[in-house]
């Protein structure tokens, strides 16, 4: 009847007095006992999995790989959930504890960019690359260090957007690896660019056709209900506003195609438990 926040449809699963199993979202204060994704079910053994407190989930292939990544200790571990109903653990940072980065999957890589160390409040200015097939750990730096950083890609780029960098202001920097490129781990590869605009934090990123879309986000004092967009092949700017929606605080955002058309669709909704948008 009424739409909320997306949520990942992974959960606890209780067992009820008439044996039927219930299935609650997810949030940092979760702790798995056991899951099922894409109607595989794993058993979590706290004792084997370690800390089992998720937040942030990454497709990859028919896999899902799940961390965590809010302010809570011993957050360097990943886990991936195969298909075939085996479970791995992974550690994808170099220090004890990295939150707030942001994650992508890309051919063998997982990708942990930026960051922030809580126990010595350093913020990371690393992408880490963890190869799932040898096992091993690889990095490379981002022009300037960031954490809660927006990211996305498609089948040209990989973009990892804005950011709060060490002067704790949302930063304007975007760095970006173009495809066609054959190595992701060389440095050389990757490129930087700057908004003209205030950076936004929270903010939807699509890629399509050569451009690059910022949909809503948080630049320091508001959500703005705008879309930045930027020209790959030109280096151009420019801006425009989403009329429909004005509390843009929580919503989500595709480009697909319709009736022959590309459309972006975007659905907001607020915290106030009141006002829903379709």
């Amino acid at each position: 009847n009424k739409t909320e926040h997306f949520q990942t449809l992974i959960g606890n699963l209780n067992s009820v007095a008439d044996d039927s199993e219930s299935l609650m979202p997810v949030d940092y204060q979760t702790e798995l006992s056991n899951a099922i994704i894409s109607n595989s079910r794993y058993s979590l053994d706290p004792v084997d999995v370690g800390t089992v407190k998720f937040i942030d989930f990454i497709p990859k292939n028919d896999s899902i790989i799940a961390y965590n990544n809010k302010l809570n200790v011993n957050s360097k571990n990943a886990f991936v959930f195969n298909k075939d109903g085996s479970l791995i653990t992974i550690q994808f940072s170099e220090t004890d504890d990295k939150y707030d980065c942001s994650a992508l999957y890309h051919r063998d890589y997982l990708m942990f960019a930026g960051g922030k160390d809580y126990n010595n409040n350093v913020i990371s200015n690393l992408i880490n690359f963890y190869n799932v097939d040898t096992n091993t750990l690889s990095f490379i730096e981002l022009t300037k260090g960031r954490y809660k950083m927006s990211s996305s890609q498609n089948e040209d780029y990989i973009v990892f957007a804005f950011g709060l960098n060490d002067s704790n202001s949302i930063s304007k920097r975007i760095d970006y690896y173009i495809k066609v490129k054959d190595n992701i781990l060389d440095k050389a590869n990757w490129d930087t660019l700057t908004c003209p605009y205030p950076g936004k934090l929270y903010s939807k990123v699509l890629i399509h056709k050569n451009k690059l879309y910022i949909v809503g986000g948080f630049d320091g004092n508001k959500f703005q209900n705008n879309i930045y967009i930027y020209n790959f092949q030109t280096g151009k700017w420019s801006k425009t506003n989403i009329n429909l929606i004005n509390n843009t605080d929580n919503l989500e955002a595709e480009i697909l195609e319709n009736n022959d058309k590309e459309r972006m669709f975007i659905i907001g909704s607020n915290n106030s438990q009141k006002n829903y948008y379709h």
